[in-house]
């Protein structure tokens, strides 16, 4: 596929998939179903004796970002004030994992065997993870920012 066809295609996956369309609160219950499958693998991946319960911690953020989803989904007239709650958890997940995962990357660029890259790689995708909805829920406040301002302005 050219260049010419990857923009066309990138073109038309955001015209179909924008972020302004999306529920917020389907997102937040997929990226919290991510993150504590995250935690799980992470747990269950290690090998027994060096299994750890801080390798749940991305379950732990994925059930507050469960718990989210649910509350807006059955009560939306609560939904900007839990989303900010939720948006929040994102960010703090992002920044903890993002400082653990800078803070052991000379374990991963190492070339010694004796070092488990693996704690590290599953905090670095905690990192992206959290990145990525943090980013998608700041879209979508700006999105909902905007269509308030325009329907002020209408009136």
């Amino acid at each position: 596929m050219g260049a010419c066809g990857r923009l066309h295609a990138h073109r038309l996956f955001m015209n179909r998939y924008r972020w302004e369309d999306m529920n917020v609160a389907n997102v937040t219950i997929g990226f919290g179903a991510i993150l504590s499958l995250l935690g799980v693998f992470g747990y269950f991946h290690a090998e027994p004796d060096h299994r750890s319960l801080t390798a749940l911690i991305p379950l732990a953020f994925g059930v507050g970002l469960l718990v989210c989803g649910a509350v807006v989904l059955s009560k939306p007239s609560l939904r900007m004030h839990v989303m900010h709650v939720a948006v929040l958890l994102g960010l703090v997940g992002f920044l903890a994992a993002a400082g653990r995962w800078l803070s052991k990357l000379p374990d991963v660029l190492t070339d010694d065997k004796t070092v488990d890259k693996f704690p590290v790689r599953m905090v670095g995708a905690m990192a992206i993870v959290c990145l990525v909805y943090t980013c998608a829920c700041i879209a979508s406040f700006i999105s909902a920012r905007r269509r308030r301002k325009a329907g002020e302005g209408a009136a």
